[in-house]
C-alpha cells in the first residue's frame, strides 16, 4: 500500500501486514556524523519519492539533531527515517540518560544554540522519548501544520510538541 499526502509527497509504503517503512543508521561520536545523517535522509527521500521541500527540511532536522547529540549527549547515535500516517519522521537516539532537551531562548548574538528552534519551525510535531540509557528526539514533517501546535510539553515519559 502506498499513501500520498494532499500535496503529493509520500506518507506511507506498506506491504499488507507490515509496519511503516523505515531506515536507520548507527553513527559514531564524530562531527562527520551530521553529514552521514543528511546523506541517509537524502537517499531515503529519493528512494521513496518524498517531496523535495519536505526532504530538504528533514535533512536539516536530522543534521541539527545529530549535532545536538555530538555537542550535548556526547555519545554515538542512531538515526531512523520512517513514514507514518502523519508524515515523514526523523528520530535521533542517543545513549546519555540526561534530561530532555529544551529550546534555548533566542540570542541574536549567539553563534550557536538554535537547533531546536529550527526543528520546531520545520516540523509539524516533535518531541522526546526517554529511555533508561538515553533518549530519542524525533520530529514529524508533514505537508500541513496540525491545529494546536504550541511547543514542547512538560516532562514525562514521551514528550511531544
Amino acid at each position: 500500500m502506498i499513501r500520498w499526502s494532499a500535496s503529493g509527497y509520500l506518507l506511507a509504503v506498506r506491504n499488507p501486514g507490515s509496519g511503516p517503512a523505515a531506515r536507520h543508521r548507527d553513527l559514531p561520536l564524530d562531527p562527520s556524523s551530521a553529514r552521514a545523517a543528511r546523506a541517509l535522509v537524502q537517499s531515503t527521500c529519493e528512494d521513496w519519492a518524498v517531496d523535495d521541500d519536505v526532504c530538504d527540511d528533514a535533512t536539516l532536522v536530522a543534521s541539527e539533531l545529530v549535532a545536538n547529540v555530538i555537542d550535548h549527549a556526547r555519545t554515538q547515535c542512531r538515526v531512523t527515517v520512517s513514514v507514518q500516517d502523519t508524515g515523514l519522521r526523523v528520530d535521533v537516539r542517543d545513549f546519555f540518560p540526561g534530561p530532555p532537551p529544551r529550546p534555548r531562548p533566542i540570542d541574536v548574538h549567539a553563534q550557536r544554540g538554535r537547533g531546536l528552534q529550527v526543528v520546531d519551525a520545520l516540523s509539524a510535531v516533535w518531541g522526546v522519548t526517554e529511555f533508561d540509557d538515553g533518549k530519542s528526539v524525533w520530529a514529524v514533517l508533514a505537508s500541513a501544520t496540525p491545529p494546536g501546535r504550541t511547543g514542547l510539553v512538560t516532562p514525562g515519559q514521551d514528550h511531544q510538541r
